[in-house]
């Protein structure tokens, strides 16, 4: 999709935030309130459903790898589908919960002891006292001895076991049973409490970000697998089982990996490409990691890591759940511009299950790495100077509408801990036709995580979801210094929804001197934007309405919550386009905001709307009686 202009007429070390109240104004106190869940538990009625932290609704629970056997654990994970058979749950009248959405498989008390730390786990129903459940009214699920079920984190693959109750927030549960999919209530969440994020730690990174941080320990094989052995001075003749009789190219290793096995890739400089003959499982990887992080360079210059039986479209079957890491991608694929398909150069391509963690891909060529499967994670790694795209996620779907048979969505990527730099070094426009494909972009996903990730100095969006994404959220990262490509006035965004669907989440971040707006939404609708702070940007966020995608991608049920916008420079802080018509009242789309922190500066207008009968916000006072925004909003100090 092409990307909408807009009209327009840092040292860390230097980093402060704070706000100072205007004297006529006070702040209430408040409780956070967590997220408002989309369904109430059903207990004892026998619908299917998802079961899903209430206050992280992105996260369910899953039964570990899909497998069937007594004693497998429960984890949590990305939501899939609604109808992910593994995620499937349904609590029968006889009190037990059972998996794959009925059948003869309950949530079990590992052991029956109802004691704090027993493993939650599947098993063949008995009618064991362990295998009985309730709920209490703020959603806990109890078991024997009024233990509730507890998620170890919020992160993928945390264990539950038991716990005294507590009401913590990895106890609480909800469901859709019942209902279609995970989706936010119709009305924008309410304000939060005053804000206290720490901005400074968010822009420095609430874990270390990029390529080579931290420690970087080697992994062993899984279960029956094998280590094999890739150096510079191998031959391919030798069977690679042994570090003495090592084989010499990485590609002839790939066609011997199997599930399990463990690819030790020695020091040096390879060339071609890495076509993975056999899949892995979600238990036992195939895994290609090098001997030193950093000391295995890839570059030849029409090449690319990839499945063999890559198709340029999904790739949900076929070579899966492959991990790669310590690598360094260097000129490696060619810079050809072109369409998506099993040529498309890019660096590496993923399917589902892939993992990529602890590399560098250093002007690696058109793409960094193309996602093209299922829960594909990103982590750890640096993505800079690509010619075209860094990352890319591409699925195709006819849907036009969330609840559609048709959607069928890329499920639970994760991008971690991921630094984006200086990409799409092509830097012009049109591209391909027009095809607007700057940086990062995703299309047709569900239930991607964004977090801990810096993007900057790239020319376009620091990130883009572009078309038929929902379910996302985009958390504790930092947009700054994005620039605009050649020839454009408005494209230089930290972050750039478009034309998705409810629900996604915009939550603490900073956007900071990027050329063009901080964060835009186009065509895009239940999104929740809360705890951001915007500084120094020509506008801190734009709201588009495009009449022409309005029946499919309405933009509607907007949250702004608890953001601090300051020191824009270009008409208004937060800014609506798409002519008058594309509006009527706050209201009546249900975009609402309060609590919101805004310095002007050069610009004293603090918002516009499109609708010229509400018009400009110059006050809180325009604000509250024609926007009927900002109850507790604020003028304050925000400082960088």
């Amino acid at each position: 999709m092409k990307l909408h202009t807009a009209l327009l007429t840092v040292a860390l070390s230097g980093l402060a935030i704070g706000c100072s109240e205007s004297a006529s104004l006070t702040e209430p106190s408040r409780t956070l309130a967590a997220a408002s869940p989309s369904f109430s538990l059903s207990v004892g009625t026998g619908k299917s459903g998802q079961l899903f932290l209430k206050g992280t609704p992105t996260q369910c629970v899953d039964v570990a790898g899909s497998a069937t056997a007594n004693g497998t654990p429960l984890v949590l994970w990305t939501c899939g589908a609604a109808t992910k058979s593994n995620q499937q749950f349904a609590w029968q009248a006889d009190g037990t919960i059972r998996a794959y959405g009925g059948g003869t498989l309950c949530v079990t008390d590992l052991g029956n002891l109802g004691k704090d730390g027993d493993k939650v786990v599947i098993s063949a129903c008995a009618g064991a006292a362990g295998q009985k459940w309730t709920a209490t009214s703020a959603g806990a699920i109890q078991g024997i001895n009024g233990k509730c079920i507890a998620a170890a984190s919020t992160a993928n693959n945390a264990g539950l076991t038991l716990a005294t109750c507590s009401g913590a927030a990895v106890q609480l549960w909800d469901s859709n049973a019942g209902g279609a999919t995970i989706a936010p209530p119709t009305t924008p969440t309410a304000p939060l409490a005053a804000d206290s994020v720490d901005f400074r730690a968010i822009a420095a990174g609430i874990r270390p970000r990029g390529y080579g941080q931290g420690t970087y320990t080697l992994k062993t094989p899984v279960g029956t697998g094998r280590t094999l052995y890739v150096a510079t001075t191998g031959s391919d003749a030798n069977a690679g089982t042994s570090s003495s009789a090592p084989l010499k190219t990485i590609a002839k290793a790939a066609q011997l990996a199997r599930a399990g096995d463990v690819v030790n890739i020695g020091s040096g400089t390879y060339s071609g490409s890495v076509v993975v003959a056999n899949s892995g499982t979600a238990s036992a990887p195939i895994v290609f990691q090098a001997t030193t992080r950093g000391g295995v360079i890839l570059t030849d210059g029409n090449a690319s890591f990839r499945p063999a039986t890559w198709s340029g479209g999904t790739q949900e079957t076929g070579q899966l759940y492959v991990t790669v890491r310590g690598l360094i991608f260097r000129r490696y694929t060619s810079t050809a511009v072109g369409s998506p398909g099993p040529s498309f150069p890019a660096a590496l391509k993923a399917a589902r299950g892939w993992r990529v963690e602890d590399c560098l891909f250093d002007a690696a060529g058109n793409t960094g790495i193309q996602i093209e499967g299922s829960y594909v994670t990103v982590t750890k790694s640096t993505l800079q100077y690509t010619y075209f795209e860094a990352l890319s996620a591409w699925a195709h779907s006819s849907a036009t509408s969330v609840t559609s048979t048709a959607y069928t969505p890329l499920d639970g990527i994760q991008i971690t801990d991921v630094v984006l730099r200086g990409n799409f070094t092509l830097n012009q426009k049109p591209v391909s036709g027009g095809v607007a494909d700057y940086s990062s972009k995703f299309l047709t996903t569900r239930g991607t995580l964004i977090d801990n990730i810096e993007a900057y100095e790239n020319n376009g969006p620091g990130f883009w979801f572009d078309t038929q994404n929902s379910n996302f959220t985009v958390r504790n990262s930092y947009f700054h210094d994005n620039k605009n490509i050649t020839g454009t006035t408005s494209t230089g965004r930290g972050l750039n929804l478009e034309a998705n669907w409810a629900p996604g989440l915009v939550e603490r971040n900073v956007f900071s001197k990027n050329a063009s707006m901080g964060l835009a939404v186009t065509a895009t609708s239940g999104v929740t934007i809360r705890q951001n702070l915007f500084i120094d940007n020509p506008r801190c966020m734009e709201l588009t309405n495009d009449l022409a995608r309005s029946a499919t991608f309405p933009l509607k049920n907007v949250a702004i919550n608890n953001n601090q916008c300051g020191n824009w420079t270009n008409f208004s802080g937060i800014q609506t386009m798409g002519g008058a018509t594309a509006f009527t009242t706050p209201a009546g789309m249900n975009i609402k905001a309060d609590s919101n922190v805004y310095q002007p500066s050069t610009a004293s207008i603090m918002a516009w709307w499109e609708n010229k009968a509400i018009g400009a916000a110059y006050s809180l006072a325009d604000f509250r009686t024609k926007w009927g925004w900002e109850a507790h909003g604020r003028i304050g100090t925000v400082n960088w």
